[in-house]
């Protein structure tokens, strides 16, 4: 008797939710809510697009450039930082040494910044950019920027990008100090790289990116209140973006 109370209760339940799906004001109520996560999944779609044919287009120069039989002086610096066979070289008169690559990403320099470095901050350069190919960064910053252009009108996901984008560098400039144990190779190759500063690229990162706050890290220690500011921005950032799925599922079901 009991299992048919029970019985009975869930056929009602699922009759009166049938019943109200079906109703004009319920799918008025789920057009409006669902039409927001339309607009901000069709953005960040755009916005994948855009960057993997920014990336195809930058990977045609590179692969023009590249010179294949690498010096001695970077193949020595790229075996100390674990790089061996993920290390390329190109032809270039721009101070630029960065990650590249969504699958396998690797780390390219170019051929200014290899005659302007000495062995030490070479293999710092070399070291920054095994962390973020370790990390697959590039994989991480495309999404990073797609989420930012789909909701980037809100200015607050806007700065949390930002901070997240500049986490990823500090990390890496942190992994760099503790294996080598000093901060002077680092700090002066960037130091060098100020003057000439390229902007960043899209999803190919440790290209001399955010030099300023980089080198106070580095140099004077204030960039340790800095990490832990973006620290916090960017773990609030990746919360948020794996609550936001389900957090849109149940604003759904709970106005229908």
């Amino acid at each position: 008797m009991g299992a048919r109370s029970v019985h009975d209760s869930v056929e009602s339940f699922c009759r009166a939710a049938v019943d109200i799906a079906a109703s004009r004001d319920a799918i008025v109520l789920l057009a409006l809510a669902a039409l927001p996560l339309g607009i901000v999944a069709v953005t960040t779609v755009w916005s994948i697009v855009v960057q993997i044919v920014r990336l195809q287009r930058l990977s045609s120069v590179l692969r023009a450039t590249e010179i294949p039989s690498l010096p001695p002086s970077l193949i020595r610096a790229a075996s100390r930082a674990g790089l061996r066979e993920r290390v390329r070289l190109f032809e270039s008169d721009d101070f630029s040494a960065f990650c590249f690559g969504l699958l396998s990403p690797h780390a390219w320099v170019s051929t200014a910044t290899l005659a302007a470095l000495d062995s030490a901050e070479l293999e710092a350069v070399l070291r920054h950019e095994a962390w973020h190919v370790q990390q697959r960064d590039p994989l991480n910053v495309l999404f990073a920027n797609a989420g930012s252009a789909a909701v980037g009108f809100f200015p607050l996901v806007r700065r949390m990008a930002q901070a997240y984008l500049l986490d990823r560098e500090l990390q890496a400039d942190a992994a760099v100090v503790q294996q080598m144990e000093d901060s002077y190779p680092l700090a002066s190759a960037l130091h060098r790289a100020a003057s000439v500063a390229q902007h960043p690229l899209p999803a190919a990162v440790g290209a001399f990116n955010s030099i300023d706050a980089r080198i106070d890290q580095l140099t004077d220690g204030s960039g340790s209140r800095a990490t832990r500011a973006f620290g916090f921005r960017a773990s609030t950032l990746r919360l948020l973006c794996s609550v936001a799925p389900s957090a849109a599922a149940c604003l759904i079901v709970t106005t229908v």
